[in-house]
């Protein structure tokens, strides 16, 4: 069912059917069990064709609007996929929940009488883990395409805590061998001392992740005060608001059209030739959204506190990092920079100024304020 609720939930779909094949090919199921699983493969396979069906007569396409802008061929980067799985596990501190996992599994595949119990663990994160690395990974912090498989992760990290503080770590002073310059230790540290150790260092890698997203919280909380600020503030019902982060502004403001400018909820945009940028946020057309839709209110995610036509064009010309070229892209649209840059709102959250949202309006009087004001 995984599919019901994202389109690339069908890799587990996928390993599903490959595992149970696999395991009916070396062994003797009951020909019951064995129509059972066909059974099962074919009623599924009758779930995801019918989703697939109702999409297209609802949306027009088979796939959502995310596939075409993440994982379409254009648009998906098998480099960037495997820095974002390195940064997993180097910059997020996750090596823990990779290298323990990893253990537990060649143990177990070492080990004839238990390989055929872990291949299935390893189908499913080898499964998604490429998947993942195939699309191009993702624009933020944390990971988080890799949570599905987290429960996963979880289990067999504990698999291995367990499995060592059992058969204990050897650990004994040995002043002959220090004083020779070699190891010091040999012995053995038992399971107290290994449990304490094991639980502090995932608490650690866990609450450092959670930690250390400072910027996401702050991106969030001016996007939603933005939003519920420009509920009471926008002049007419019918105003139409451009914004990058559809999933933000537009949940606060069920009234309002809105228009997402980097496609997810606009299938012209998502059909587009993606650009050699951020994966995932490659799509974009100005002309269209500028033109065509003519936004009242564009709801930048970027201030352009400091942005030049210089600096600008310099941004889009970047080849590393995190890109985000649609920011300056924009910046430079002329309809853009004769319409909207003039008429910017500015944005005072509890006294200063915003950080990380731009107001920007095509007329004068889109607002019955001059200045978005939030205590």
């Amino acid at each position: 069912m995984a599919f019901v609720v994202r389109a690339d939930g069908i890799v587990f779909f996928a390993v599903g059917i490959v595992t149970g094949v696999w395991l009916l090919s070396i062994a003797s199921w009951p020909r019951r069990r064995t129509w059972l699983f066909i059974a099962s493969c074919a009623l599924s396979c009758l779930v995801v064709a019918g989703i697939l069906l109702w999409q297209v007569s609802y949306y027009g396409s088979y796939l959502p609007n995310t596939f075409a802008l993440k994982a379409s061929g254009d648009s998906r980067h098998l480099g960037a996929g495997l820095r974002y799985l390195r940064d997993y596990v180097l910059r997020d501190w996750q090596l823990v929940f990779l290298l323990a996992p990893a253990i537990v599994l060649a143990r177990g595949l070492a080990r004839l009488d238990e390989r055929r119990m872990w291949v299935p663990a390893i189908l499913v994160l080898g499964g998604w883990l490429s998947y993942v690395a195939w699309v191009g990974g993702d624009l933020f912090l944390l990971g988080r395409f890799l949570l599905p498989v987290v429960p996963v992760l979880c289990v067999l990290t504990a698999d291995c805590l367990v499995h060592f503080t059992r058969a204990g770590l050897s650990l004994r002073f040995d002043p002959g061998a220090a004083g020779a310059g070699g190891i010091p230790f040999t012995g053995v540290l038992r399971r107290p001392v290994l449990s304490a150790v094991g639980i502090a260092l995932l608490v650690v890698f866990s609450l450092r992740g959670l930690l250390s997203d400072i910027h996401g919280r702050g991106w969030n909380y001016e996007h939603t005060a933005v939003a519920l600020a420009l509920n009471s503030t926008l002049a007419s019902p019918r105003s139409v608001i451009g914004v990058f982060a559809a999933g933000a502004a537009a949940y606060f403001m069920p009234d309002y059209r809105f228009h997402d400018m980097l496609g997810k909820s606009d299938r012209h945009i998502a059909q587009t030739v993606a650009k050699d940028t951020t994966v995932g946020h490659g799509k974009w057309d100005y002309d269209y959204s500028l033109n065509t839709i003519a936004p009242n209110i564009v709801v930048s995610g970027d201030t352009y506190a400091e942005m030049t036509d210089e600096s600008a064009a310099a941004w889009i010309t970047r080849t590393r990092g995190q890109q985000m070229k649609y920011f300056p892209s924009l910046w430079l649209h002329p309809v853009f920079r004769q319409t909207y840059r003039g008429n910017q709102i500015p944005v005072v959250i509890k006294g200063q100024n915003a950080n990380h949202v731009g107001v920007y309006a095509r007329s004068q009087n889109e607002l019955k304020v001059q200045t978005l004001v939030i205590n």
